[in-house]
């Protein structure tokens, strides 16, 4: 960590016994965090956009995000800005985003209303027409898994070959208006009287969890999100695979998409809202002591005080002071945090983002001995290609039957992009199990650093399947040292 020194002149022109003290100021720690936990008692969402008027969003676990305004246009909505782009893509009622190039849409047309026509878009110029198929609600995963829910609340699945097949077992509780499909393993259903259900692909049955919702969504890293009772003005809630409950979150929405734990939006009275689970912290410390001069030394009764004092953006100080003799080491620290500056949404510009620290010194004889400010915030998207080919994984499985892993992976970058900033080398990397000998994923982090030329750190991120039993070439990696 970059250290700036700061040499106090106690008064010298005037008082000719006053030499200098020498106290140090420096950013001595920061680190990104997970700031989840805390949500249920701060406020998380942080606001993107209020034009257009957005009756929905979706999003997928590789950044892609969508929006359908209240005229049924479509926008898209890129990472690191907040300002949504108009698409030339066709006008839907409804979108489920399952990659950049997989894209589910429901719009009127032949199907007896309310029931809708299908529409899939998987790159080039447009959406095309699935005939045959008529859905109130689609629902797709970055694996290829889609289900549709018809108005009756019958649900259907693609199948590999394009084809759909009726699900059964989702009955009871009132019909089914929503599923949400994480992937093939993953899978919940709300019904018209909000009853929750979780699938088990094993034995293709449907189990009630307890709660109540009006909207659903989950993603393929077993995180599930719903819209559910208000309670003391809140109404959103994670579900906790730790304790098999739903986890309330400060904020009021309509509806909810997670693409994962980079991406989870709400809509509220039509402006988006970003779920921001990356947190900042600093702590900024001033030491040293002062050795009095032979002969004269210090003034009688010299008594130094030292405070440190750090914020972020317009967050109030957070200050350490402490006080000793000129001749004593003293110290003095203090520490912010913030969970303002999105990561995914917000540039190193923005005021949220940006730190400011400063030591100061003061003498109980001369006064005021002088200050030190500094603090800059970089703010960047890291992309880190890891892969994985062994040793054996240590695996558990969880309530749903998913087996989860953990890979000791290896940084899988050109030479040029050696050492990435989001350094994964030897590190683990929670994953479904999968039956292979090699794996390859590309993971997306948040990444911060307070001062230039000092390593960055980074938020948890998301890691993306790249690669399954053939090694991938190295990857660029992102690499701003």
């Amino acid at each position: 960590m970059k250290v700036y020194r700061v040499q106090i002149a106690l008064c010298l022109m005037l008082f000719p016994l006053c030499a200098f003290a020498n106290y140090s100021t420096s950013l001595s720690s920061s680190s990104v965090y997970d700031a989840t936990a805390s949500c249920s008692s701060i406020q998380c969402w942080i606001g993107l956009s209020s034009s257009p008027v957005m009756s929905e969003v979706s999003a997928a676990e590789d950044g892609t995000i969508y929006g359908v305004d209240t005229s049924r246009s479509i926008w898209r909505l890129p990472l690191g800005t907040r300002v949504w782009q108009s698409t030339a893509l066709s006008p839907m009622t409804h979108i489920s985003v399952a990659a950049a190039n997989n894209i589910w849409g429901l719009r009127a047309g032949t199907c007896t209303s309310p029931d809708v026509n299908l529409y899939h878009y998987t790159g080039g110029v447009d959406f095309n027409l699935v005939s045959g198929h008529c859905f109130v609600q689609v629902s797709a995963a970055s694996d290829g898994t889609a289900w549709g829910v018809r108005s009756d609340g019958a649900i259907f699945s693609r199948n590999a070959n394009g084809t759909w097949s009726a699900i059964f077992g989702a009955t009871g509780n009132g019909r089914v208006v929503k599923a949400a499909v994480g992937s093939k393993s993953f899978i919940w259903v709300i019904t018209a009287t909000k009853v929750i259900k979780v699938y088990n692909p094993g034995t293709g049955s449907f189990s009630i969890v307890p709660g109540a919702a009006t909207d659903i969504d989950a993603s393929s890293s077993d995180q599930a999100w719903i819209v559910g009772n208000t309670v003391n003005g809140s109404n959103l809630y994670w579900f906790n695979l730790q304790t098999d409950a739903w986890t309330p979150v400060i904020g009021y929405a309509s509806k909810i998409t997670s693409g994962g734990s980079l991406y989870t939006l709400v809509v509220q009275n039509g402006t988006v809202y970003h779920f921001n689970s990356v947190g900042l912290r600093a702590t900024a410390t001033i030491q040293g002591s002062y050795d009095c001069p032979p002969g004269p030394g210090c003034p009688t009764g010299s008594y130094h005080t030292i405070t440190a004092k750090v914020h972020f953006g317009s967050h109030a100080d957070s200050a350490g002071s402490t006080s000793g003799f000129p001749s004593s080491y003293i110290s003095a620290s203090a520490q912010a945090t913030t969970n303002d500056c999105d990561p995914i949404f917000s540039s190193s510009s923005d005021p949220a983002c940006q730190l400011v620290f400063s030591g100061c010194g003061d003498c109980s004889v001369m006064g005021y001995l002088g200050c030190f400010q500094g603090g800059t915030t970089g703010l960047e998207l890291a992309f880190t290609n890891v892969y994985w080919n062994g040793p054996t994984p240590s695996c558990t499985t969880d309530m749903f039957g998913i087996t989860h892993c953990q890979y000791l992976v290896h940084n899988n970058c050109t030479a040029a992009t050696t050492p990435p900033d989001n350094n994964l080398e030897n590190t683990l990397l929670g994953e479904p199990y999968r039956p292979a000998t090699y794996l390859d994923w590309t993971v997306l982090a948040g990444c911060f650093r307070f001062l230039p030329g000092t390593p960055w750190s980074c938020s948890h991120g998301a890691a993306f399947l790249t690669g399954i039993n053939t090694p991938v070439p190295p990857y660029s990696c992102t690499h701003n040292p």
